[in-house]
């Protein structure tokens, strides 16, 4: 919420100097009516930043499909086919993030194998069926689901097949102990989420699969009217607390539940506008991203057989900068503001300049710094 003050500097996409330690932050759940319908194309956050492991590349993560329960089986939740995973960048600093972008597309394969008729979308460790030790081949034989995913950069017009056709699985939920017994890895042996890390071409790296929410909010207050949930009331700590550093007084709303993750880490020199490596006082330096999740025009259901999808990709939702939309824009606009692109945000200039927002807080004795 600290950020509110300077929401109207840096609304319109999220920038990022290419320096080590830039990080920015962001969330969205269920933040606009189209995407609280459309729950596995809403972007629940968007993360960019200089790699911590290695200060020359720039990692980009894309959050999707919030609120996602661990054990909610028998599918548990895999990432839509049909929605079009897009990463957008904006190297020479036109405000049109388009310069750079990455197109991740999954593909469902229902397996019968060795196993056929499994009720459940992954079991193992019971009548037969060993554990689930591995993504693919050997060990992989109760993955009665899985997904396989592509990537594709559009650079400059070229479009580059970064899979270089290879199959990428993306990791499932974690089903439980008995099933997937080594999950995490251990023994020296890689466990499944190590797997789905793949090393491409051109020094790329990349992971998709299930993950904890890593986002930290209460939602529950947030929401009743900015009613935190604390003893003084309105939202203020006592001083006792205030100066308390060992301890999260807050309820976090999002612990415990899942979302699904793609994480692309590239060169930095990839998507400079010159190709080099800049310093981040270096106008050179500055790139703007946003995330977002595209359907195409047209769906066909022709039960029993499966929906088909044509015509052109229509944007759902985009994010790049945090809580604009979800705290920010008005309930009437938050569709358009998810649906139109960044280049053309100058008609939300009202809501970031005059958040209601900030009078929210000013009426609860929340002091707001007006916008420079």
């Amino acid at each position: 919420m600290h950020r509110l003050k300077t929401a109207a500097a840096c609304a319109f996409g999220a920038l990022l100097a290419l320096a080590p330690a830039n990080t920015l932050l962001a969330a969205n759940h269920r933040e606009a009516p189209i995407t609280a319908i459309d729950h596995t194309a809403d972007i629940t956050d968007w993360y960019t930043f200089v790699s911590y492991s290695n200060t020359r590349h720039l990692v980009m993560v894309l959050n999707v499909d919030p609120l996602l329960e661990p054990s909610n089986g028998p599918n548990y939740f895999p990432f839509d086919p049909n929605v079009r995973y897009e990463m957008h960048i904006d190297n020479n600093n036109d405000g049109h993030a388009d310069d750079i972008v990455f197109y991740i597309r999954f593909t469902t394969e229902n397996r019968g194998g060795a196993f056929p008729g499994l009720f459940t979308s992954a079991v193992g460790g019971v009548a037969g069926i060993p554990p689930i030790t591995a993504l693919d081949g050997p060990g992989s034989d109760g993955l009665a689901l899985r997904q396989s995913y592509t990537i594709t950069m559009v650079k400059n017009g070229v479009m580059t097949d970064l899979t270089g056709g290879r199959k990428l699985y993306a990791v499932p939920s974690n089903a439980g102990p008995r099933t997937m017994p080594n999950y995490a890895g251990s023994g020296g042996a890689p466990g499944l989420y190590q797997q789905g890390v793949f090393a491409l071409d051109n020094n790329i790296t990349v992971f998709a699969g299930t993950v904890n929410d890593p986002f930290f909010i209460d939602l529950g207050a947030a929401f009743d009217s900015v009613n935190f949930r604390m003893a003084t009331g309105g939202g203020v700590l006592p001083a006792n607390i205030e100066a308390d550093d060992k301890r999260n007084y807050a309820p976090d709303s999002v612990a415990g539940f899942n979302v699904n993750s793609i994480v692309l880490e590239i060169p930095l020199n990839l998507v400079t506008v010159d190709g080099k490596l800049h310093m981040a006082t270096e106008k050179q330096a500055v790139i703007g991203t946003y995330g977002a999740t595209s359907r195409q025009q047209y769906t066909v259901r022709q039960s029993p057989n499966p929906l088909t999808t044509a015509g052109p990709w229509q944007q759902v939702q985009r994010m790049g900068n945090a809580l604009i939309n979800e705290l920010i824009i008005d309930n009437g606009a938050k569709d358009r503001f998810s649906m139109d692109d960044p280049a053309n945000d100058s008609q939300f200039a009202s809501y970031v300049l005059n958040p209601l927002l900030a009078g929210v807080f000013g009426s609860l004795g929340i002091p707001v710094a007006p916008a420079p």
